[in-house]
């Protein structure tokens, strides 16, 4: 089959080989991954996916179905509509990036840092909080993709993904979701009051950062549905707008949003994690590019089986 090149590291003063007068933008986002009593995989139609005609075709050639690892569920967060932080008193509020979203725990390298280090503090901010410290040395994590987005005003992002198991961080086994989910809606609740008592206006960037919470809750993902929900962000013309789930429907209803932000990146490193038979495989490839990724749905993990065999493709639904 198919085997993808390695992908050079970075250099380590942060800069990467690229076109002159192009600046790099360095990123990382961490996945963790829990295994279910789901056996084998789940078989996505292809001509059923609430994805773009063309991107379809782009993606996935010809083939029928997708055939998707089923035992795994990926921890996201559900990202608010509204960003209060970036807003000003007595005007409509600024919109998050990626308003609804479950996305990734991820964000920019900081100066010093190295990749790995960036995955793990985003991944400490995001999903423990402020009550609880990750012994980084326990944590096994995998460098397994880089997402590398288009040039754009000579700016460009490269977004390096990695992922841990269950099966050998025992930490994650002993998260608590719902409990922190109850520390990010007290933390939304003491920002909602704030704002309607005014005094949330005297506060600076930093300190309504703290107030508040960019996420409105974590969740447990299967993984064929991740998929299919960041896919639903770029939807055929004729669907219009496929929310995420309830609140992201009425988010984008109450402050006039018309379309979600398109989810490449976060679809590109699900669907690497997808298309894996199993932890060893993963970890025996060399990390893959969206090119490489692009190459082997073509080639290795689509099926050729018709859209009679196959079974229905799960559907985006108020529950998440």
């Amino acid at each position: 089959g198919f085997q993808p090149k390695a992908i050079p590291p970075p250099h380590p003063k942060g800069y990467i080989r690229m076109r002159p007068n192009v600046k790099a933008t360095l990123a990382a986002t961490f996945a963790c991954l829990r295994t279910t009593k789901r056996e084998g995989k789940r078989r996505l139609v292809v001509s059923d996916l609430p994805l773009h005609e063309e991107l379809k075709a782009r993606f996935f050639g010809g083939k029928q179905v997708l055939e998707i690892n089923s035992r795994w569920d990926v921890l996201m967060g559900q990202r608010s509509v509204p960003n209060f932080p970036r807003s000003e008193s007595n005007q409509p509020p600024q919109i998050m990036i990626y308003p609804g979203e479950f996305v990734l725990p991820g964000g920019k390298l900081d100066d010093g840092e190295t990749l790995k280090e960036c995955a793990l503090r985003e991944f400490q901010e995001e999903v423990l909080g402020e009550n609880r410290v990750l012994d980084k040395s326990l944590c096994h994590a995998l460098h397994y993709f880089t997402f590398t987005t288009k040039v754009v005003r000579k700016k460009q992002h490269k977004i390096h993904s990695f992922v841990a198991f269950d099966t050998n961080n025992q930490w994650m086994k002993e998260l608590n979701i719902d409990h922190r989910n109850m520390e990010i809606a007290a933390k939304l609740k003491t920002q909602k009051s704030a704002i309607e008592s005014g005094e949330y206006w005297k506060l600076d960037y930093k300190q309504r950062q703290h107030l508040g919470s960019e996420l409105v809750n974590l969740k447990w993902v299967p993984l064929d549905q991740a998929i299919i929900i960041t896919l639903a962000s770029i939807p055929p013309k004729e669907e219009g707008v496929i929310p995420v789930n309830d609140y992201q429907r009425t988010e984008f209803e109450k402050y006039g949003i018309s379309k979600r932000d398109p989810m490449m990146a976060t679809m590109f490193a699900l669907l690497a994690l997808g298309m894996s038979e199993s932890e060893d495989d993963l970890m025996s490839r060399a990390p893959m590019s969206s090119s490489h990724l692009m190459q082997m749905s073509k080639k290795e993990w689509i099926g050729y089986k018709s859209s009679s065999e196959a079974k229905n493709t799960p559907q985006l639904g108020s529950k998440l």
